[in-house]
C-alpha cells in the first residue's frame, strides 16, 4: 500500500517504463522506494531480482516481498552474472543504485540495463560524491530519473 505522496513517484515510474526499460528512483531514506518498487512489480505480477550491497539490506526486501523476489549482493552479482539465468525475473531492482558506479559494479549493472531487461534502481542520492560528483541515474539510467519526496517534505505531507 502506497502513501499518497509515493503516488505520483509510482505513476511517473509507470510512465518511464512504458517508454523505456531503465528507471532510478530518487527518494529520501525511509519515504518509500521499496514500496514503490514492491507496488509495481505487485500491479504488474512480476517477479523481480533485488540487487544491494549488502546482505541485511537483501534480507529485509525477503521479508517484505516474500517469493516475489530473489536477493544477491552487488559483490556476488559482480562475480557471477554472466552465468545467471536472467529468464525467471522480468525486473532487476538495484537497490542503493549510488554504489553501481564502482569499478567492480558498474559492468555487470550496464550489462543488464543493456539486455533489454527492465532495470529499477532506488536511491536517496545518484550522486557518487567520492567519484567527481557523477550522477549514475544519468549515467547508467538513460537520464530517466523518478524523483520522489526528501525526508523533510514527506514528513510535511504525512504529518
Amino acid at each position: 500500500m502506497l502513501l499518497e505522496h509515493n503516488i505520483p513517484v509510482y505513476k511517473q515510474l509507470i510512465n518511464v517504463l512504458s517508454n523505456d526499460n531503465c528507471a532510478c528512483v530518487v527518494m529520501g531514506t525511509g519515504v518509500g522506494k521499496s514500496y514503490v518498487a514492491l507496488e509495481y512489480l505487485t500491479q504488474n505480477k512480476l517477479t523481480a531480482l533485488v540487487v544491494s550491497p549488502r546482505t541485511s539490506i537483501n534480507e529485509s526486501w525477503e521479508k517484505l516481498c516474500g517469493k516475489k523476489v530473489d536477493t544477491i549482493t552487488y559483490q556476488k552479482l559482480a562475480n557471477i552474472y554472466k552465468s545467471v539465468d536472467y529468464s525467471f525475473y522480468d525486473v532487476i531492482i538495484c537497490d542503493e543504485v549510488h554504489h553501481i558506479g564502482a569499478p567492480k559494479w558498474r559492468e555487470p549493472i550496464k550489462f543488464l540495463i543493456d539486455s533489454g531487461k527492465k532495470v529499477i534502481g532506488l536511491t536517496e542520492s545518484s550522486i557518487r560524491y567520492t567519484d567527481g560528483a557523477r550522477d549514475v541515474a544519468t549515467e547508467f539510467f538513460h537520464g530517466n530519473i523518478v524523483k520522489g519526496e526528501d525526508v523533510s517534505s514527506a514528513i510535511e505531507k504525512i504529518g
